[in-house]
């Protein structure tokens, strides 16, 4: 099943942009996140959002993403 990611365009303190799911409670404003659209697992979520920005300070959100790759979602 595929699921909906996005990141947060500002970077945390350990200078990385987390990725998140929906409804995660930590998810930023919606004016701060940049859509990575559907996508199997957080980490192939990531390895969008490298290629696409070109960045690699990227990483899964410990909220959301750990939750739904547990669960085989």
């Amino acid at each position: 099943m595929l699921t909906y990611y996005f990141y947060n365009q500002n970077i945390n303190a350990e200078g990385n942009h987390q990725v998140h799911a929906p409804d995660c409670s930590r998810s930023p404003e919606a004016e701060d996140t940049i859509a990575l659209g559907m996508h199997a697992n957080c980490e192939e979520a990531i390895r969008y959002a490298e290629a696409f920005t070109g960045k690699t300070n990227f990483d899964s959100c410990t909220c959301c993403c750990v939750i739904l790759e547990k669960s085989g979602v």
